[in-house]
């Protein structure tokens, strides 16, 4: 896993050749985080049914799980379904925000892949399971191979 340097206090140094990407990119990392250019969580497997003190039906917690990625296409939801059936994992979701037309801020989402990584334990060990590509550009594919160097060990 490569280590974060840093740009200034709020971005980390990043050269993917993607000049926007790059600049909106604050840090990339294992495990729930979200971002402008990074959204990942833990995707529990079908079988784990137990939370909190309750239990609830196989698949049910892992379908909470998903609900946040609202703009994740349905093949890779399925292939992601179909992947953690026994054994839980972290989705990452990469992107980056693009003006609207004819507005200032940053409103449209561009999403370059997703990663999928074994959950890791207390030594990090964020393994390779799955990637994704949405965008397929050299810049998207670029990214994609520049974030997998951060995040997966």
């Amino acid at each position: 896993m490569k280590p974060v340097r840093w740009r200034n206090s709020n971005h980390m140094q990043i050269d993917t050749g993607h000049k926007t990407f790059d600049q909106q990119c604050e840090s990339l990392g294992t495990g729930n985080v979200y971002g402008t250019c990074q959204k990942s969580s833990y995707i529990r497997a079908y079988d784990e049914t137990k939370c909190n003190g309750f239990t609830s039906p196989p698949g049910q917690l892992r379908s909470f799980d998903l609900k946040q990625f609202k703009d994740i296409p349905f093949w890779v939801c399925k292939e992601v379904e179909e992947l953690t059936k026994s054994e839980g994992g972290i989705l990452y979701e990469i992107r980056h925000w693009g003006k609207r037309v004819n507005h200032s801020d940053y409103k449209r989402k561009f999403i370059h892949g997703y990663i999928l990584t074994h959950r890791g334990d207390y030594a990090n060990s964020y393994g390779h399971i799955r990637t994704w590509m949405i965008r397929h550009d050299r810049k998207s594919y670029r990214i994609m191979e520049v974030v997998r160097e951060y995040i997966v060990a």
